[in-house]
């Protein structure tokens, strides 16, 4: 969820010094938000503290570098502290398993696509298609993980997953047709692979390919 937007956003874009830096507030900023997450669950910072200074060290520079060479990229703040906010909530509430804490997390990951291509001149106007199947594609993927492992046998959670993803392969095909066949597919491992006991490991192997499947055929059919 961090790297295919990540990676997918670079595929399009002029590549330059500036991407390596974001990469690096990007991953400092998913850790230092993870442990911030974590001291507001548990209400003990002094627990994670350290992890916050280390990741916070680490994230502040970076991102200071990549806003002071590409200012207009301050556009995004007012999203990603929307989202952020929410997380917060979520995780004071001792709730950050939510479905909606999930989506929002998700809309926050597919974000990097527009910021890294932006960051390599490209305007975001034109990536409004892949950014919609790289949403569908993992938000897709919270329905269908909690019917594989925290909701398994909930009918509801199955359903639910089935319609979304049926949503998410009509909206690929409106795209492009290849793309459309690829959603097909993931709607296909959403109804049927929830019928197996598949272990963590195995889910996370199948969603490794899915994943590498979305980054080689988006930037072909849809940028």
């Amino acid at each position: 969820m961090l790297l295919v937007p990540y990676l997918m956003g670079l595929s399009v874009s002029d590549l330059s010094w500036v991407h390596i830096p974001l990469l690096v507030a990007l991953l400092g900023g998913y850790l230092f938000t993870y442990y911030a997450a974590l001291a507001l669950k548990t209400r003990r910072v002094t627990r994670v503290r350290d992890q916050l200074v280390v990741y916070g060290a680490v994230t502040a520079p970076a991102a200071l570098v990549v806003l002071g060479t590409r200012p207009g990229l301050l556009v995004w703040a007012p999203a990603f502290a929307l989202v952020l906010a929410v997380n917060a909530l979520y995780a004071w509430r001792r709730d950050d398993r939510a479905v909606v804490n999930d989506l929002v997390s998700v809309a926050l990951g597919s974000l990097m696509l527009p910021v890294t291509a932006m960051a390599g001149g490209v305007r975001p106007a034109t990536l409004w298609p892949a950014f919609a199947l790289v949403l569908l594609y993992f938000a897709g993927t919270v329905f269908y993980v909690k019917t594989m492992i925290r909701e398994r046998g909930n009918r509801a959670y199955l359903w639910t997953s089935a319609l979304f993803h049926a949503v998410a392969a009509v909206v690929a095909w409106l795209i492009a047709w290849p793309l459309g066949l690829l959603f097909v597919a993931f709607f296909m491992r959403a109804v049927l692979a929830p019928r197996y006991r598949l272990s963590p490991k195995q889910i996370g192997f199948v969603e490794i390919g899915s994943s590498l499947a979305l980054l080689v055929l988006v930037p072909l059919f849809a940028l």
